[in-house]
């Protein structure tokens, strides 16, 4: 996806009125709009809270409280920025389109439609089972958990893992080394300051906010539109399970669940 588009203008901005996909499959407007959203939250998050995590750490080894605060204020208004963006979805998406034509696309051969796998010809003679495309591939959302000391469950977090053997190597690399710094949420619970960790509650609300939001989009565009069908379609497990392979619902309430019990006691 992060490869898959140019921009109309190219001295333009990166913002979505000026990008256009390389290439697409079926769906049309629609198509490209979902895609072109998700890129855009990569865009928005690699501007407004990348930019801020090296800023947390140098705050944390110099022991600076009200730098680490307003690293983590713009961290919030970053998260905050990435579910505007995400919720733009419904301006050009269609949910019946996206489930309908769509969708089956993105669902990977594992546990779906395909779920013996497919044959690449040329590369295996044996079946090769992938996961469809998962929120959990995007840099942005799991560099959030690991700057804010999020983890999850043991199923969860094992997901998680797995789905960064999909995103760019430098990608998989910088959630790894955020993860291995000095530790945001134990500075903020040792030095026990009431603003650093009213800081530390508002990004974890904003996160929440992020995945409560997801859940809403998810429930529209997929649980919705699968009772519309009656379950007449081949591809109905779709309702199911994610595009990633997993239990829909069930594991984006999780992750909403685990990141909400983050929350620090004044």
């Amino acid at each position: 996806m992060i490869a898959n588009y140019y921009k109309i203008d190219p001295n333009g901005p990166l913002e979505l009125s000026n990008l256009r996909l390389l290439y697409t499959l079926v769906g049309g407007r629609n198509f490209h709009w979902f895609f072109l959203v998700s890129l855009q939250v990569e865009i928005v998050g690699g501007t407004n809270i990348l930019p801020y995590v090296p800023v947390t750490q140098e705050a944390i080894l110099a022991g600076d409280c009200a730098a680490l605060s307003r690293a983590l204020q713009s961290i919030a208004e970053g998260i905050e920025m990435i579910t505007a963006v995400m919720a733009r979805t419904y301006e050009e998406c269609d949910p019946e389109i996206f489930y309908n034509v769509f969708r089956p696309f993105l669902a990977g051969w594992e546990k779906n439609v395909f779920k013996d796998g497919l044959i690449y010809k040329g590369v295996s003679d044996k079946p090769v089972k992938h996961p469809g495309g998962s929120a959990a591939q995007s840099c942005i959302i799991q560099v959030c958990d690991a700057i804010l000391g999020v983890e999850h469950d043991e199923g969860l977090h094992s997901y998680l893992l797995r789905m960064r053997t999909y995103m760019v190597p430098e990608h998989k690399q910088y959630v790894e080394a955020v993860e291995c710094g000095p530790s945001v949420r134990n500075f903020v619970i040792e030095n026990n300051d009431p603003e650093l960790i009213k800081c530390y509650n508002d990004a974890i609300a904003s996160l929440v906010h992020f995945r409560n939001c997801h859940i809403k989009l998810t429930n529209e565009y997929i649980v919705v539109q699968s009772y519309k069908l009656h379950r007449s379609r081949k591809h109905e497990s779709l309702s199911q399970v994610g595009t990633g392979g997993t239990g829909l619902i069930p594991f984006l309430k999780g992750i909403r669940n685990t990141t909400e019990e983050h929350r620090l006691p004044f």
